[in-house]
């Protein structure tokens, strides 16, 4: 005797809401139609809920890049005090390139956070 495997039913699409019926391979996991700018406007939704929920992740790696490009920086000889609304060529003179990334973060985040 051979099993049928069972059919799908159809489903709205989440952006465009027109109904359609989910590819037997994806089932379940499929959440829009066909259309390339459903899948991307989807796609765009679960990145930002996903960027939100894990905020801390990319705020601590953009830190380290930052201080891993003032690492190089220091080592040639540059800096981008333009970059910044503080006076960093003075607070150069008395702390490390790293230390003042940080500052300037540390700066960044709490005036976003107070601001809301």
């Amino acid at each position: 005797m051979k099993v049928m495997p069972k059919k799908i039913k159809k489903r709205p699409c989440r952006i465009c809401r027109k109904w359609f019926t989910p590819n037997n391979k994806l089932k379940q996991r499929q959440q829009t139609c066909a259309k390339p700018e459903c899948k991307n406007e989807w796609h765009k939704k679960v990145c930002s809920k996903f960027n939100k929920k894990n905020s801390h992740y990319f705020r601590s790696n953009y830190m380290q890049s930052k201080i891993d490009a003032a690492i190089e920086s220091e080592k040639k000889g540059l800096t981008d005090c333009q970059y910044y609304e503080l006076p960093v060529e003075k607070i150069i003179s008395v702390f490390s390139p790293q230390q003042v990334i940080i500052i300037i973060n540390i700066i960044r985040y709490h005036s976003t956070v107070f601001n809301r």
